[in-house]
């Protein structure tokens, strides 16, 4: 199952399509009035409440007749984003995560070219943006991650999900958000007196 796409499905059911697909006119003699230029899972999402629910759901959309290349258009709103340095890093590691979900770039060498990036810090936004919504729900507010936490964070959590998903849960909980930089060192730090205790065993046979 895509969870991706139901977590979807499920947001849009609750707060509603808050961003509209894009489209433009499709080529004459074709089986469509109109071709999905980008947001086909917003699409795909909104088709599936529309079978599930009485009367039908709407799909928001933009007509763009001038859309000629996706490419050119989430550029121009990156390039856009980027002069008035207005993106997070984790709203930058989400937007690269969703070029690449919807195909305008085939992986993440190819966009860091076009966005003029390279590779390892694109990797690095979309790490920030992969994190489970556990640890970014510890911080209150994704968007005070620093770009460097994203790296740190995955690898820990290979190590010790357990853990550290455990604590993010305790911290999201707390009345008073700690300040971001204490619940990262809360999260690096979880399950690690586990760890010395466990690399401190040893066994011997003689």
């Amino acid at each position: 199952a895509d969870t991706d796409l139901q977590t979807l499905i499920t947001d849009i059911q609750a707060r509603g399509q808050l961003e509209p697909i894009r489209v433009r006119p499709a080529a004459e003699g074709g089986a469509y009035e109109y071709e999905i230029v980008y947001g086909h899972r917003r699409h795909a999402a909104c088709l599936a409440l529309d079978a599930s629910t009485e009367g039908g759901w709407p799909v928001l959309a933009l007509l763009d007749s001038q859309a000629s290349d996706v490419r050119d258009h989430v550029l121009k709103m990156y390039q856009e984003n980027a002069a008035r340095k207005d993106l997070s890093a984790y709203e930058t590691g989400s937007m690269f995560s969703n070029w690449l979900r919807e195909g305008v770039f085939q992986n993440q060498t190819e966009l860091g070219t076009a966005v003029n990036l390279g590779q390892a810090t694109v990797a690095k936004y979309i790490a920030i943006a992969g994190l489970p919504e556990t640890v970014l729900k510890a911080f209150g507010d994704p968007r005070a991650l620093s770009l460097r936490w994203g790296e740190q964070l995955s690898a820990a959590l290979k190590e010790r999900r357990d853990a550290i998903l455990a604590a993010a849960r305790e911290l999201a909980g707390l009345k008073t958000p700690p300040e971001p930089e204490t619940v990262l060192q809360a999260l690096l730090s979880a399950g690690g007196k586990e760890r010395k205790k466990a690399a401190a065993i040893r066994t011997e046979t003689v």
